[in-house]
């Protein structure tokens, strides 16, 4: 049986260009969650036989996570530069490092959507993160698998 350790899953954040990229990883996350859900399409029509009949639409894309609140992490800052600045910030989200080939995922030039400060008593500081795929000039979101 094959399978793949969550700890062992990468998120990175472009810091080149978007056809030369330089992926940086962010070591400093927790409880990723990169969700996937496609719309539904109703395509019934009289001739459905009484059953309604639906076709894949538009797949839905983000991505969320925990930091650690550190202002002197380079991911950290990026991200919160994003949502202040509204700037996009490039994300990959694979299963794998970039350097493993077959490694796989999201890459996608997002909007920090939500940047959200968590003080639990007797924890650790944490932004709570949602990204959330943008219009890009240089390519739309893709899966993406590293050859």
């Amino acid at each position: 049986m094959s399978f793949v350790l969550a700890e062992n899953a990468k998120v990175y954040y472009n810091t080149g260009t978007y056809s030369s990229p330089t992926w940086s990883e962010i070591s400093n996350v927790k409880d990723v969650t990169l969700n996937l859900e496609k719309d539904e399409v109703d395509v019934t029509t009289r001739a459905s036989g009484g059953f309604k009949e639906r076709a894949d639409g538009l797949i839905d894309a983000s991505i969320n996570f925990q930091i650690l609140w550190n202002n002197s992490d380079t991911a950290f800052t990026a991200l919160q530069d994003g949502f202040f600045n509204k700037t996009a910030v490039e994300m990959l989200v694979l299963d794998g490092p970039t350097t493993t080939v077959g490694s796989e995922g999201l890459r996608a030039t997002c909007m920090v959507k939500s940047f959200t400060r968590s003080e639990p008593l007797g924890g650790a500081l944490m932004a709570d993160v949602n990204l959330l795929p943008v219009k890009n000039a240089d390519a739309a979101p893709a899966w993406y698998t590293q050859t």
